[in-house]
């Protein structure tokens, strides 16, 4: 029989507590995502659209520029043309999360996410790296899988030459190094993707 959170080890509880903390913030992340996406492509006023874009980017410690955007100077029929789109997105899927000690960052915990199209919405697709920058929690880099070897770093037995056998490739914020992250720390599984590589390092690294 496992220990109630009360009873558990001082550190253990706060390694629990510091976890719940982070998937809330994921999720959250997740869900103001889709909210700038559905503006991008629901609501004709850029007004709307901008407030929700400037809500998202709060979640990040840089200015991340990228999707979802949309220019100011869209016309009616650009946005009649475009607003279709919206029925291919739709929330990330969250994965799991794995907290790290890392040497510079402290607690560093990396987020495994589905992309925001609903082709895709198994698999892995990005990496968030979340941190503390002080006073609040930040998105402090962002990863893509890599395309050819789907995050196992390998192609028929050899390293990935996409990656050079990292298996993610970085999209923006601070480059980190990820074969050297920091002792492991926790892993909280929510979802396995479909990928059978994938789901291989879903159920294998432990903490």
């Amino acid at each position: 029989m496992g220990w109630a959170l009360g009873e558990r080890p001082l550190a253990e509880r706060m390694r629990l507590r510091d976890m719940e903390d982070i998937i809330a913030f994921m999720q959250a992340f997740v869900a103001k995502e889709y909210e700038a996406y559905r503006a991008l492509y629901a609501e004709r006023e850029y007004a709307v659209f901008a407030q929700r874009r400037r809500e998202l980017d709060q979640f990040f410690f840089w200015f991340r520029g990228g999707p979802p955007y949309r220019s100011p100077d869209q016309s009616d029929e650009e946005f009649d043309a475009a607003k279709a789109a919206l029925n291919n997105i739709r929330p990330r899927t969250l994965f799991q999360i794995k907290q790290y000690e890392h040497p510079v960052l402290g607690n560093l915990y990396r987020s495994y996410t589905s992309d925001t199209l609903s082709t895709d919405a198994t698999n892995y697709f990005a990496n968030f790296f979340v941190a503390y920058d002080g006073t609040d929690r930040r998105i402090v880099a962002e990863y893509l899988v890599c395309l050819i070897c789907q995050g196992s770093g390998e192609v028929d037995e050899d390293i990935c030459p996409e990656c050079n056998g990292e298996g993610w490739e970085h999209f923006g914020g601070i480059e980190l190094d990820l074969e050297n992250l920091g002792p492991l720390i926790a892993v909280r599984r929510l979802q396995p993707p479909d990928s059978h590589a994938q789901r291989m390092d879903y159920v294998l690294e432990q903490a």
